[in-house]
């Protein structure tokens, strides 16, 4: 099958095209697999004692120091049922932004002979919001591609869909503080460098609203940390089309895709 090119599989096409009947609700990672390896058998012959290996690999650890396995065999058989590339990545213990830049560049050659082609590839980063003061605060997740900063433009861009999800029409970026200290990261489900997307609700800080926050003209893939030592790379949409599905089935909260709008030249 040819390998497509980075922008391939969007929302619109995928949701169009019903591939929601490869996965049924709650489906565990062997499930997911295997219809992916019903729909696809060469291609996924080609992936298949990796992802395995993976998702075993996953399962046989601590619960706060990996993604749920059942997040990469979702982004692997969503890419494969689809004809769109993907790449896995195994390296030393990172736990930044930063760190997961090094690899990326370390490993440039490795990725781009996975993927099929030269493209760009960018870390998925998460930074926790506390809307409000708090005595009465909301939470919000936020991961986006790239090294972003919670700066102006970011607050700009998230003030509207936080504004519709509190209803209010005040500036409640005001209020905000990025990774408030009392909500730890394992009240999530995980420890800091592994919080993601892919998370679940526990306790006294429910978590109002999730949003991807997506430069507008971003054309490559993103990278997810799905352990320390473990990478997954996937296209973007692809990744939007699990952030959703984990949420649906999982966390019940609102997820919506937020734009950052680039300054104009």
């Amino acid at each position: 099958m040819p390998i497509r090119n980075a922008e391939s599989v969007r929302a619109e096409h995928v949701q169009n095209a019903g591939l929601r009947r490869y996965f049924h609700t709650n489906p565990t990672s062997r499930e997911i697999l295997g219809q992916a390896a019903s729909a696809d058998p060469v291609r996924f012959s080609q992936r298949a004692s990796e992802l395995y290996f993976l998702v075993a690999q996953l399962d046989s650890l601590p619960p706060t120091k990996h993604v749920p396995s059942e997040v990469v065999a979702y982004a692997t058989g969503l890419s494969i049922v689809t004809g769109v590339p993907f790449a896995l990545v195994q390296h030393g213990i990172s736990r930044s932004v930063g760190e997961k830049a090094t690899i990326l560049a370390g490993q440039h050659d490795s990725i781009a002979g996975q993927l099929g082609q030269e493209a760009p590839v960018e870390p998925l980063k998460t930074v926790t919001l506390r809307v409000g003061h708090q005595e009465v605060p909301a939470y919000f997740i936020v991961s986006g591609i790239g090294n972003f900063r919670v700066d102006d433009q970011t607050k700009q861009d998230l003030l509207p869909p936080i504004q519709k999800l509190l209803g209010t029409d005040t500036n409640v970026m005001r209020t905000i503080t990025v990774n408030p200290p009392e909500l730890d990261p394992r009240y999530l489900g995980a420890e800091a460098g592994i919080v993601g997307p892919f998370i679940e609700t526990f306790g006294r800080f429910p978590v109002r609203g999730l949003f991807y926050y997506v430069p507008s003209d971003y054309e490559g893939f993103v990278a997810v940390a799905v352990s320390f030592t473990d990478t997954l790379i996937v296209q973007k949409s692809v990744l939007s089309l699990t952030i959703n599905h984990w949420q649906e089935n999982h966390l019940g909260i609102p997820f919506e895709l937020v734009s950052r709008n680039m300054p104009t030249t």
